[in-house]
């Protein structure tokens, strides 16, 4: 686990997260997403109750700090997002899937967040490090990806997507740059499991 530079943070599974941990993670959200893209309550609640394993979180005495949203979803919206034509609000719970070695599984990069209190502390990369973590535990069990998009609103966002192997697609028509990947063997492509060491690999990330 990648060093977190203050004692007593723990970075913890979506399986653990409970709904007022939650609920900390949409007011999260409201300190860094624009109106736009704030989730209801009811989707999130949903996303958690079906899908909990799309989560890694941060928390230090039942405070949560931060969140990692990643996860696996259908064509329908996949394609709506890498065309720029939605934001993840398009995203229900029954277009989040779970991988299977069977299918052509597609990840989304829905977002990290870390609290402004609690940034420049080594915990984003502790939480790309758990998540990757988990990707390789799926890799393991036959389960791979044949891309990944992510939605980003700032320079930031924008500089992480790039720094993961991500290519600019993109320019949405809400005023975001959607990146992506399709993940290949070929040499002009970047392999899943070199994208999950990229994710490893992030020492410099708030």
């Amino acid at each position: 686990m990648g060093m977190i530079r203050e004692p007593g943070i723990d970075i913890c599974d979506g399986t653990e997260m409970t709904c007022n941990l939650l609920m900390q993670a949409l007011r999260l959200d409201r300190l860094v997403y624009p109106d736009e893209y704030q989730l209801e309550k009811d989707v999130a609640i949903s996303y958690l109750k079906k899908h909990p394993e799309i989560y890694v979180f941060a928390m230090a005495n039942n405070q949560l700090l931060g969140y990692l949203n990643i996860s696996c979803i259908d064509e329908q919206c996949f394609a709506l997002i890498a065309q720029g034509q939605s934001n993840d609000l398009c995203i229900k719970e029954t277009n989040l899937l779970t991988a299977s070695p069977a299918k052509k599984n597609k990840l989304y990069f829905s977002s990290i967040v870390v609290s402004p209190e609690h940034r420049h502390l080594g915990i984003a990369t502790a939480m790309l490090e758990a998540f990757a973590n988990k990707l390789l535990a799926q890799c393991a069990s036959g389960i791979v990806y044949s891309e990944i998009i992510a939605d980003a609103i700032s320079e930031h966002g924008a500089r992480l997507c790039e720094s993961l192997g991500m290519q600019k697609l993109i320019y949405s028509s809400h005023k975001s740059i959607v990146y992506g990947c399709q993940f290949g063997c070929e040499p002009d492509k970047l392999s899943f499991p070199a994208f999950i060491k990229k994710m490893k690999g992030k020492q410099s990330y708030v």
